[in-house]
């Protein structure tokens, strides 16, 4: 018979296992940004979305066991128990870890966005200009139509 703390055991496990890919994802999205890799960041975004669903299935796997007092739950071993509190606490500090990892990726798109949109404003501004200069009654003056006058 399946103790129910061995099921917990396992979905801390799980969620552990997923939160391990979750960071290294949050690294490699923090690099492609900062190297501008954009196409390439699409596809690891749908890693992570997957890995996202995932965790949230685990989560509602989880919460039957958040409304039981811990010190009431029958562990086949102290060991058992001891593992998934490590699991538990691991799992908290690589969340912790992973929501630095996103604040920094937000911070890194908002400033390549800006970056993108003064680009886009300057030759938006330059083109006003060129078609200003091209579109006015004076015409570009030629070396011939100068006079010298001295």
């Amino acid at each position: 018979m399946t103790l129910p703390t061995q099921q917990l055991a396992r979905l801390v496990a799980a969620k552990l296992e997923v939160l391990e890919l979750l960071v290294r994802i949050a690294n490699t999205q923090l690099s492609l940004i900062t190297s501008g890799e954009m196409s390439t960041l699409l596809t690891v975004l749908t890693a992570k979305q997957q890995l996202i669903t995932r965790m949230q299935s685990i989560e509602s796997q989880l919460a039957p066991f958040r409304d039981e007092d811990p010190d009431a739950r029958v562990w086949g071993s102290p060991a058992e128990r001891k593992k998934c509190q490590d699991d538990a606490r691991r799992s908290e500090a690589l969340l912790a870890e992973i929501l630095t990892a996103e604040k920094q990726a937000e911070v890194l798109m908002i400033q390549r966005r800006d970056q993108t949109a003064l680009r886009l404003d300057s030759m938006h501004s330059a083109g006003e200009a060129g078609n200003a200069y091209a579109g006015s009654h004076y015409g570009a003056v030629t070396g011939s139509q100068l006079r010298y006058e001295g």
